[in-house]
């Protein structure tokens, strides 16, 4: 193990260098990541029926992509992909009544409601 500290109890500078780095790396992995969740909803979303809709499955894949690249965004934009998620799992359910489908849609939606909460408590206090 590295020492982090210098004998009076402030920060290496090369550990704190080291530190920044290894942020930057985390947030370039992140959105790699998501740009990875993205091109995959995109060919998710050209699986159709032979009428031209997208597939029940397709569209609940579509959901599940979405709510797993709500986990890399702040709060903001998590509810706004969590709300198309469950646009996904609800266009799903229109053609397909599944009892997966729905309890996808259920936790999106509560985890959707979930990230807007510290938006709406503060609007609150603002009385708006």
């Amino acid at each position: 193990m590295h020492h982090v500290h210098e004998p009076d109890g402030s920060v290496r500078a090369d550990a704190a260098v080291a530190a920044g780095n290894a942020l930057c790396s985390m947030a370039e992995l992140q959105d790699a990541v998501f740009k990875g969740f993205m091109t995959s909803l995109h060919r998710i979303m050209q699986v159709h029926e032979p009428d031209g809709s997208v597939r029940a499955d397709a569209a609940v894949a579509a959901g599940n992509a979405l709510c797993s690249a709500a986990e890399l965004r702040d709060a903001g934009s998590a509810a706004l992909l969590l709300a198309a998620a469950c646009g996904a799992y609800e266009a799903a359910l229109a053609t397909e009544d599944d009892a997966m489908t729905h309890s996808n849609l259920a936790d999106a939606l509560v985890r959707e409601k979930t990230h807007l909460l510290p938006t709406c408590m503060f609007l609150e206090r603002l009385g708006l």
